[in-house]
């Protein structure tokens, strides 16, 4: 069977492709005119994104490929990744207080 996991994984992913594609325009448009909370929203999900990506990548290099990272680059990327990952609640805050202020 799915399980629980794969069912909250499709749940977000049905989240996510409705909100893309209610919000995808506005939020595209609203940011490349300077609007703040687009802007916010942006940033958001391109960090999310990118640390994704990065938490990935060490691992994928070295299973997929047979690459092996020098040890301190790898400490590097993973740092990286947990420093975006530890600031997307705060970048969500920023954005939620944006709107409201803005209201």
């Amino acid at each position: 069977g799915v399980g629980r996991a794969g069912v909250v994984v499709v749940a977000v992913l049905a989240a996510a492709v409705l909100l893309i594609r209610r919000y995808g325009k506005q939020v595209w448009r609203g940011a490349r005119s300077g609007d703040i909370v687009c802007t916010t929203v942006l940033i958001f999900l391109i960090s999310l994104v990118v640390s994704k990506i990065l938490d990935r990548s060490v691992n994928m290099l070295a299973d997929d490929y047979g690459i092996a990272l020098p040890v301190r680059l790898g400490q590097l990327i993973s740092t990286t990744e947990e420093a975006m990952e530890a600031v997307l609640p705060l970048v969500a805050a920023i954005g939620l207080l944006q709107h409201r202020r803005r209201r």
